[in-house]
């Protein structure tokens, strides 16, 4: 019974589960921490994306937590991948609760990238996803 309470607690709460899982597609970088688990926070409702690329998706991605950020955007971001029209994968990611940084993990997965948090030259964070 208290196995079975445990998970649904879990399952029920995707910020705590975010939290804790192990991000696949992630490139470590620890002078990032703190801004992965601010992306980690943003808890992205109502996740409906179909047959994007990978560019347009995180695109739709950062729409979504701008509008739960008093700021005008999460995280500046950089997409560093292939770009000939054979190689561009069509992603889909349909979630009814999911953190911005879990999100981001799961279409690189998908599209076979990585992604890192990286600073510019004025130590402002940057995502930038690349091929594997």
């Amino acid at each position: 019974m208290k196995v079975i309470l445990l998970l649904s607690f879990l399952i029920c709460s995707p910020q705590l589960w975010a939290e804790k899982s192990e991000f696949k597609a992630l490139k470590k970088n620890e002078k990032a921490k703190d801004i992965l688990k601010k992306l980690n926070g943003i808890i992205l409702k109502d996740v409906k994306i179909e047959d994007l690329s990978l560019s347009e998706a995180v695109s739709t991605l950062q729409k979504l937590g701008s509008s739960r950020q008093q700021n005008s955007s999460v995280i500046n971001y950089v997409v560093r991948t292939p770009k000939k029209a054979g190689q561009i994968k069509k992603l889909t990611l349909i979630s009814p609760s999911i953190s911005f940084a879990q999100a981001v993990d799961t279409l690189c997965q998908k599209a076979g990238s990585r992604w890192a948090v990286d600073f510019d030259d004025r130590k402002v964070p940057i995502l930038v996803i690349t091929s594997k």
